[in-house]
């Protein structure tokens, strides 16, 4: 499994967080800026643990947050500019130590 990039936890670059299993949450708010483009507000929580998410405490969950904009109708190339942040480890102090810029498209199959 693994966390970051355009995966659970964006405020972290793609492929950050790789182990057995992963533990995520994530809450995104959307609202319309113009007729072919959202806005996007989003918060996740978690990370990777071992297998069957042994190891797995709250305290070793990260935070990631971020806001943005995204085309909306296209579903195979989506247009997107991102600005996202993530933190420490909860138990670390949770400070923000990480900060990813997009502006590009995706592709979704």
């Amino acid at each position: 499994m693994s966390l970051g990039g355009e995966r659970p936890l964006r405020g972290f670059l793609q492929g950050q967080f790789v182990d057995r299993s992963a533990a995520a949450l994530r809450l995104d708010y959307r609202w319309p800026v113009a007729v072919w483009l959202d806005g996007t507000l989003t918060y996740e929580m978690g990370n990777v643990f071992g297998r069957n998410l042994s190891g797995f405490e709250l305290a070793e969950l990260r935070s990631s947050f971020g806001i943005g904009i995204q085309a909306i109708g296209a579903q195979d190339h989506v247009f997107q500019a991102l600005v996202a942040f993530g933190t420490q480890p909860y138990d670390q102090g949770g400070h923000v130590d990480s900060f990813r810029f997009v502006l590009g498209t995706t592709a979704g199959f």
